[in-house]
C-alpha cells in the first residue's frame, strides 16, 4: 500500500488532534486545526475544477506517462516561508495537484 504526505497527515491528525503541528512565530496550529484549513483549501481547488487530470498506471497496468508530463494540475504558491505555504502544499495535496 502507498501513502501520499496528505494521507500521512490525516492519520497523525486523526491519533493526535490537539497536537501542535505547525509553530511559527506567534502561530501555534494543532493538527486539527491544520487538517481543517487544508480540507477547505482542497475543496476550495476542486470546486473551480481543479485537481487529478490523468490517472497514473504502474508498472503492470498500461504505458506509463512520458517523463515530461504530470497527470494533475498544477497550482504555484508564491509565499514567504510560514504556516501558510506548509498549508498550502498541504491542501495542493489533498486536492491531487502538484503544487
Amino acid at each position: 500500500m502507498e501513502f501520499n504526505l496528505a494521507q500521512v497527515h490525516e492519520a497523525v491528525e486523526s491519533a493526535v488532534p490537539d497536537r501542535e503541528c505547525i509553530v511559527f512565530r506567534d502561530r501555534r496550529l494543532t493538527y486539527a486545526q491544520v487538517g481543517d484549513r487544508t480540507r477547505r483549501l482542497a475543496n476550495a481547488l476542486i470546486d473551480r475544477g481543479l485537481g487529478s487530470v490523468v490517472e497514473r498506471t504502474d508498472s503492470r497496468g498500461g504505458p506509463a506517462m512520458e517523463g515530461h508530463r504530470s497527470g494533475q494540475d498544477h497550482l504555484a504558491l508564491y509565499l514567504h516561508n510560514g504556516n501558510e505555504y506548509l498549508e498550502g502544499m498541504l491542501g495542493a495535496y489533498k486536492a491531487r495537484l502538484a503544487p
